[in-house]
């Protein structure tokens, strides 16, 4: 018997075609819109805990107190979100220790990124820095448009400031630091900070940071 050279595709070649096509479309049309501000909910939370982690294994008090320094944790490890200039738009955080009790967030005074080991540090000119971290830009690297905090995440009025949260050398966590003497405690956590973020599609993601422990999540 002769055969002749197959021309087309059988029935069962093409529902593999057409299954494979079909998982592919899939992963490209039901992709998550709101992935970018999951990520930034991710990064924030990533970034809280290395603040948190820092504070635990840089205790404030033993380097200021033996200086006689009654404002010790003045120094203590922070998170700050902060506001882009207006021109600008959006947000940004830093991750620093006030050490020279100034009040003034110097770069040098900002942590290394363990990513990438650069600083977790930025202005408000908001401009992508070769020594600076590119996850610090809230809006300019996941699209972050609008951050809504609670009171108990940031206890004062601030303009440019959208959350703050420092830690102490318990990874208890305080939402001021107060700048007169023996005041180490006023300020700590007396009710879950709940943060959300938002994108421009009000797609959104919440970071809790707890009262009782100082905890991330």
């Amino acid at each position: 018997m002769r055969y002749y050279p197959r021309n087309g595709f059988t029935i069962y070649e093409l529902l593999f075609v057409v299954v494979i096509v079909a998982v592919v479309a899939s992963m490209t049309i039901f992709r998550p819109i709101h992935d970018d501000i999951d990520e930034a909910s991710k990064k924030i939370s990533l970034y809280l805990k290395y603040t948190r982690y820092l504070a635990l294994h840089d205790n404030q008090y033993h380097r200021y107190f033996e200086e006689n320094d009654t404002i010790w944790y003045k120094g203590r490890w922070t998170f700050k979100i902060q506001h882009c200039k207006k021109s600008i738009g959006g947000y940004y955080f830093v991750v620093y220790k006030d050490s020279d009790h100034e009040g003034y967030i110097d770069k040098v005074e900002t942590a290394l990124d363990p990513l990438n080991n650069k600083y977790l540090y930025s202005n408000s000119d908001c401009v992508a820095i070769v020594d600076e971290s590119p996850y610090v830009l809230l809006t300019k690297k996941y699209g972050v448009k609008k951050i809504v905090a609670n009171k108990h995440c940031k206890p004062y009025s601030s303009s440019t400031v959208s959350m703050a949260m420092s830690f102490d050398e318990y990874g208890y966590a305080h939402n001021r630091l107060s700048a007169k003497p023996n005041e180490p405690n006023k300020y700590m956590l007396k009710a879950p900070c709940v943060l959300t973020i938002y994108d421009n599609k009000e797609n959104n993601a919440t970071i809790t940071i707890s009262d009782e422990t100082g905890a991330i999540w």
